[in-house]
């Protein structure tokens, strides 16, 4: 099916994009500041993505050596493990494990946003409420790095490449209708995500019953 690491990165990127344009109405990356948490193969993806496009990175492994060495490659700023969640920042991007938002952390971020790569990035379904109490956007982590899902579906399914703008283009759309649906209905995004999903499938069994 192609490169999953740059797939995923690609729905992040997307996701990034349409939560800075439906707070701002606008993106403007050079003014922006992101941290990335996790230069494995999908973070030092989104890295160069983000830094092609000129905005600022600061990113953070638990590999430390790994770490510095990725981020001054894609000429991005480093921070230790664990002081990344007080980086002031428009957009924190977790790219490592999952469970890391969870009642001390959100206390600690320093951020607008929260989307990423990373999978069950909530500790708990509330902590989205949590974070929506703060002021803090939080795109689902199953729409966002849904990337690699649709590049390998596709191609298992129609045989087809999915192209990275492709991936994008469909990311950021969903990502457009969840944010949407989610300040009409004064919740969260992802318990709207979440809707959408159980909507979807009770609909697509009632076409097949």
């Amino acid at each position: 099916p192609g490169d999953l690491a740059a797939a995923t990165a690609a729905g992040a990127f997307a996701g990034i994009r349409a939560a800075l344009r439906h707070l701002d109405g606008e993106v403007d990356w050079p003014s922006r500041r992101v941290v990335v948490q996790g230069l494995g193969g999908v973070g030092a993806q989104l890295t160069r993505r983000l830094k092609e496009v000129g905005a600022t990175v600061i990113g953070t492994d638990i590999d430390v050596d790994r770490g510095r060495a990725v981020a001054a490659e894609l000429g991005a700023e480093f921070v230790e493990p664990s002081d990344e969640v007080e980086v002031p920042c428009d957009v924190f991007a977790p790219c490592a494990l999952g469970g890391m938002l969870h009642d001390v952390t959100i206390e600690r971020l320093s951020t607008r946003v929260v989307a990423g790569a990373a999978n069950n990035v909530l500790a708990k379904a509330h902590h989205a409420d949590l974070l929506m109490a703060r002021g803090v956007l939080f795109l689902p982590d199953f729409v966002t790095n849904a990337g690699a899902l649709l590049r390998g579906a596709l191609f298992h399914l129609e045989g087809r490449h999915m192209e990275l703008a492709e991936i994008e283009q469909r990311i950021e759309g969903v990502c457009d209708d969840v944010l949407e649906r989610a300040a009409e209905e004064d919740e969260p995004p992802a318990r709207v995500a979440k809707r959408i999903a159980d909507e979807r499938i009770a609909a697509r069994r009632a076409a097949h019953s």
